[in-house]
């Protein structure tokens, strides 16, 4: 599992979440189901040892 950034616009502003998947696309569909918002930007930030 890799660490990802995932960012995304909220009623509030912008906010982002740490995010450990496989792939971006793995990525987006967690922060998806965590958040109910759609991040416009993932970050690959720490490759699992």
């Amino acid at each position: 599992m890799n660490l990802y950034l995932c960012t995304a616009n909220g009623v509030f502003g912008p906010f982002g979440d740490y995010i450990h998947a496989s792939t971006p696309a793995e990525a987006r569909l967690k922060f998806y189901r965590n958040h109910k918002v759609t991040p416009f930007a993932v970050v690959f930030e720490r490759r699992a040892k």
